[in-house]
């Protein structure tokens, strides 16, 4: 529920900004490989989630700041109003968080 409300708010932001040059975007990751995620997640829960991630594997912090370093430089000057997922394609077949 909270990132369908973040999607919303999103997109809405995204109209009162873009007049004025402001370029909203939203980073939507999936599980990531920290330790918060290793203490609260049994070893059966991370693997079950692994095992539907395409990339066999949970995303890194470092993963997650890339993409939000993309979005702030000039090479995604032209993206806006996006939820960009960072979930090691956990949701292409249609699997939610």
């Amino acid at each position: 529920m909270t990132k369908a409300g973040l999607d919303a708010m999103t997109r809405a932001l995204t109209f009162e900004c873009a007049d004025i040059g402001v370029q909203i975007n939203n980073v939507a990751p999936g599980i990531v490989d920290t330790p918060m995620t290793s203490e609260n997640t049994t070893a059966q829960m991370l693997s079950a989630f692994v095992d539907q991630t395409l990339i066999k594997r949970m995303t890194t912090p470092h993963e997650i700041a890339e993409t939000a370093i993309w979005l702030c430089s000039l090479g995604a000057s032209g993206v806006t109003g996006q939820t960009i997922l960072v979930d090691g394609g956990y949701t292409i077949p249609g699997n939610r968080i």
